[in-house]
């Protein structure tokens, strides 16, 4: 009995075993496609995990949304590959004998991957669609500018990363080989072409059925890439800036008016402040509460201050695009339009000749460093198009304190104030200024303290928060940066909005003059943790003066007092809008005659191709 039951467990075992074998090419073709497939929506997964619900159908539709199997925002990995599917349809279908078929699907495959995490840290990062085009010439212009100020000459984590991702893209490429070479020798074709066949009825409905929805494509449940590479490679409309709009002679007009009364004015952009500080449940109380607080402040010191929310022309980066469309009035939603603008238009009536032309001498600050690394042609045509008298770059101010960021390490107060002394030295005229913080960028390094006197700074040789740095953070200047970044990034992204505005009270306070009028304006979203891609284009615009006549100019065009606006229930303006609405209000208060004059609420923008 105890031989029979013996023999009965060998053969069954001998079976589980033959079978495993038979089983084993198809379990391998399974467990490939599934880990490509998987492979395909990882990028978008992993930039969203604060945002990601585990299981689609676990979600809760709004009103109006479309169902979770068609497409949800839910950043998670239950979802189709189109082209892995065809790719397979075909190896099945013709069982290529040539071996350059599969190699050609082991490039094809990873080469698609990488087009996918660029397209979602772009979508991520900019809440934009990507332009290769665009993204082409940021990369030969910007990126080595970017490299250059993180790691200085320090070069070794690039190579790590470059070395990291060729192994990454062989690792896909082996792994696309195998799939490819799998699907063309299975035994047994035929079954697996008809399961193969019947994966066609989703693949198809759900690319059919979501070809009206106005969903994003990174949303939808069938993902096609080749789609996404196909409009990344359209310019967008209008990229070539070759006609003006007939509306450039409105601004033109502004020129022909003339200011009885001519107070100092200061155009602040804060770097990263966007709407998502009073949106984000975690942020929102603090943000408030410190807003509030410091309008009270300065109420008691008769400065008064109106504000609303400006949708900017970009979400998460390229601040140059956000603060020129302000500057121009005209909106600059990629890199290809602002090249096409500075090169083609030197004498374009933007608002600082506009200021030049009323008798004020016009000054810029920008304290990031490394200029070398931009050529010296693009400097020469964007201080040709802004056309300031003074612009003090990071070379020319003498900061010998302390260095608080990778960017150059300039406290924002010390070259605020350092711009600001030089040039009434320089001139008694009244002052128009421009200035873009630095103290806000990402990824937000704890900013320098507010000092009363701005000069002390200089004396600050060590870093006044006494962070220990290991050896590591001692030898490479990245990690030497990195080591204080100890706070969540919320923390430290609060703090460095609230010491700009800290620094902002120090001034008007101390340095300036009663007459003077601010302009503070957020350029985009916060990029990180989603703070982009959750939001939309808004960031806050305040007006602060002690002319209480002048603010009233601007209520009357949706402004609310103070310097906290609800996030819901608005009416924004627009980045390309500043420009007109800020001269017109000005020309309304002070202007010879009181003119009223047109303004353009959507500002300028890129004629549409008929």
């Amino acid at each position: 009995m105890k031989k029979n039951i013996g023999e009965i467990l060998q053969r069954s075992g001998r079976g589980m075993i033959r079978g495993f074998h038979a089983a084993r090419p198809y379990l391998w073709v399974v467990l490939l496609t599934l880990v490509l497939n998987v492979l395909c929506f990882l990028p978008q997964t992993f930039l969203s995990l604060d945002e990601s619900i585990g299981f689609p159908w676990q979600l809760s539709l709004a009103d109006g949304a479309a169902p979770w199997w068609l497409s949800r925002a839910n950043s998670d990995l239950f979802r189709i590959w189109g082209e892995l599917w065809g790719i397979g349809l075909f190896l099945l279908l013709i069982r290529p004998k040539k071996i350059w078929w599969p190699l050609l699907f082991s490039l094809l495959i990873p080469l698609l991957l990488i087009f996918q995490v660029y397209y979602q840290v772009s979508v991520q990062l900019y809440g934009q669609q990507p332009y290769l085009v665009n993204d082409l010439a940021l990369l030969r212009e910007v990126v080595p500018l970017f490299l250059n100020q993180v790691l200085g000459s320090n070069w070794s984590l690039v190579i790590t990363a470059g070395l990291m991702g060729l192994f990454g893209f062989l690792l896909i490429s082996a792994l696309s080989w195998d799939w490819a070479l799998a699907l063309i020798k299975v035994k047994g074709r035929r079954a697996v072409l008809l399961a193969w066949v019947l994966m066609a009825i989703p693949v198809l409905w759900l690319t059919i059925a979501g070809r009206d929805l106005a969903d994003p494509a990174e949303h939808r449940s069938i993902r096609w890439i080749s789609g996404s590479v196909s409009s990344s490679l359209d310019i967008p409309t209008g990229t070539v800036v070759d006609v003006l709009p007939e509306g450039i002679d409105l601004y033109r007009s502004y020129f022909e008016e003339q200011l009885e009364t001519k107070p100092d004015v200061y155009w602040i952009f804060f770097e990263s402040y966007g709407k998502a500080i009073a949106q984000d449940s975690l942020m929102r109380d603090r943000y408030q509460f410190f807003q509030d607080s410091l309008r009270r402040e300065w109420d008691q010191i008769g400065w008064r201050s109106v504000s609303q929310y400006s949708n900017s022309p970009v979400k998460g980066g390229r601040s140059w695009l956000a603060f020129t469309s302000a500057l121009a009035g005209f909106r600059l939603e990629n890199h290809l339009i602002y090249k096409d603008l500075v090169e083609k238009f030197y004498d374009y009536p933007h608002v600082t000749r506009w200021f030049k032309e009323q008798g004020y001498t016009t000054t810029r600050v920008k304290t990031m460093n490394k200029q070398e690394a931009s050529t010296p042609r693009n400097l020469l045509l964007a201080d040709r198009f802004y056309g300031f008298d003074h612009w003090f770059q990071y070379d020319s101010i003498p900061y010998q304190g302390f260095k608080y960021d990778v960017f150059g390490g300039i406290p924002d107060q010390y070259g605020l104030n350092y711009a600001v002394e030089t040039t009434r030295s320089r001139s008694d005229d009244p002052m128009f200024l421009f200035m873009i913080t630095m103290s806000g960028h990402q990824p937000w390094f704890p900013p320098a303290p507010v000092l009363e006197d701005w000069h002390l700074l200089d004396s600050i040789k060590e870093d006044p928060r006494h962070i220990p740095l290991d050896s590591a953070a001692q030898a490479n200047l990245y990690f030497f940066y990195e080591a204080r970044l100890r706070e969540g990034t919320r923390e430290r992204y609060q703090n460095t909005v609230e010491y700009q505005f800290k620094m902002m009270d120090q001034f008007m306070r101390r340095e300036a003059d009663s007459n003077s009028i601010f302009v503070l304006i957020g350029d985009h979203q916060p990029p990180e943790l989603g703070m982009s891609w959750h939001f939309n284009f808004s960031t806050p615009v305040h007006i602060v003066s002690r002319d209480t006549a002048l603010l009233e100019e601007f209520r009357k065009i949706a402004f609310v007092d103070g310097l906290y606006t609800e996030p819901v229930g608005n009416k924004p303006v627009q980045h390309e809008a500043l420009f007109s609405l800020f001269v017109t209000r000005l020309l309304a208060r002070y202007g010879a005659g009181q003119p009223d004059l047109e303004w353009i609420p959507d500002g300028l923008r890129v004629p549409e191709e008929e």
